[in-house]
């Protein structure tokens, strides 16, 4: 469990305990000065969204399962940055701690991903995405490094997908 030695640092742990107490003030305080600043808005022309979304994700949680196999023994750290344009094509990153027993010696793994999204008028949809998993202390297994590089390929309708790799 050396991989989880950074929360023993109760700093660390209070840390993760007050954001979300901070981030809701935050939003309660944003929500209480929203009157004036609507009616500033309402005068204001409408700017036109951008092409493109940019999403972030950050979690604390109690383990790391991939494929059905626990890579964590104990609490994983994840977090990821995701960039959607409407042409359908999209890149990200995610990131976790995984324990070193699972991974050769590594603490940390990072996901680098991008691809291809779209869905037809009448709800079927295709998907397809390279995905390069990274582990930045580079430690090897038998002399390789664990590092790879996989391809995808799904097919959609509705609530039913189909994924290929």
């Amino acid at each position: 469990m050396n991989s989880l030695v950074w929360i023993k640092n109760r700093h660390v742990v209070s840390a993760l305990c007050a954001a979300p107490i901070l981030f809701s003030c935050a939003y309660a305080s944003a929500e209480a000065a929203a009157p004036a600043a609507v009616e500033a808005v309402a005068a204001a022309p409408a700017e036109p969204a951008p092409p493109y979304t940019l999403s972030f994700n950050l979690g604390l949680y109690s383990n790391y399962m991939f494929r059905g196999v626990a890579l964590s023994d104990g609490p994983a750290l994840q977090g990821g940055i995701d960039w959607v344009h409407s042409s359908g094509f999209y890149l990200g990153t995610w990131f976790s701690t995984i324990d070193p027993d699972y991974a050769v010696g590594n603490h940390q793994e990072v996901d680098l991903y991008g691809g291809y999204a779209y869905t037809f008028e009448n709800g079927l949809g295709v998907n397809f995405m390279g995905n390069y998993y990274w582990y930045p202390e580079n430690r090897k297994a038998d002399g390789k490094s664990i590092d790879s590089f996989e391809v995808s390929a799904a097919i959609s309708y509705k609530l039913l997908t189909y994924t290929y790799l």
